[in-house]
């Protein structure tokens, strides 16, 4: 005996070929038209629709404007570049580094001082009794912080970079030296 619904069993699989098929539907594009939110349909030609949000170069920057500012990061960096060659060129001509040995030679000059000055600071009588004595131990107590500062400073850094300076024009040229 033959079953009517024999011939439709495959339904369970022509209906999953049939929605893998199926192409979902896109929404409709709609915008608020009232305060309460009530939707409206837009309409493609009723100005409401920015269409220029959909082309194919939207949000991207115009390759004029790309082009114009390669030039100028390039001008900005060709300039300073050239600035930065100028000033070394500048500073080459005024400043110079020191070696090791000069530099060892300015650190024992100022120990020696400070050893000096020390010493008159430690030859000072104990009662400063007039403003003589009181201004030649303040004097005496700023140049040993000075000189400790200068010493501190000449040993922390070991490249050092001084000024080149004429005193005169039959004088030789000295080198002055540039705390930093």
């Amino acid at each position: 005996m033959c079953n009517p619904h024999a011939v439709n069993q495959d339904w369970g699989k022509r209906n999953l070929e049939e929605l893998g098929q199926i192409k979902p539907k896109e929404p409709s594009m709609r915008n608020v038209v009232s305060r309460y939110g009530r939707l409206g349909e837009k309409m493609p030609l009723s100005g409401l629709m920015s269409h220029y949000v959909w082309k194919k170069g939207y949000g991207e920057c115009p390759k004029y404007i790309q082009r114009y500012k390669k030039q100028s990061i390039a001008q900005h960096q060709h300039s300073l570049a050239a600035r930065k060659a100028a000033q070394k060129e500048a500073l080459g001509a005024q400043y110079q580094c020191i070696s090791p040995h000069e530099r060892q030679q300015v650190l024992d000059n100022l120990k020696h001082l400070r050893d000096d000055t020390m010493h008159k600071f430690l030859l000072q009588t104990f009662a400063l009794d007039n403003q003589t004595k009181l201004r030649d131990s303040v004097l005496l107590d700023t140049a040993l912080k000075e000189f400790e500062r200068q010493i501190d400073i000449v040993q922390r850094h070991k490249v050092i970079v001084v000024k080149k300076c004429n005193t005169g024009p039959n004088d030789s040229e000295e080198n002055q030296l540039i705390p930093t």
